[in-house]
């Protein structure tokens, strides 16, 4: 999973669903890569990010769909 943001350099955890991810790493101030938790079956989750700035709002642009 790529996430796509701004300030993301202090990112303490990230979250799928209700799961954290499995491991996470800041690549840039603008971006994320996670290992995403393991999901049964095909379903839609809100990717959250937790910084020492606070954690993102829900909004339709933080989905995750997994597929299998």
């Amino acid at each position: 999973l790529i996430i796509s943001g701004h300030n993301l350099f202090g990112t303490t955890n990230v979250w799928v669903g209700g799961s954290p991810a499995t491991s996470f790493v800041v690549n840039s101030p603008t971006q994320i890569s996670a290992v995403t938790p393991s999901s049964p079956g095909p379903r839609t989750s809100d990717v959250r990010v937790l910084s020492i700035g606070g954690e993102s709002p829900v909004s339709q642009g933080d989905q995750f769909t997994y597929t299998g």
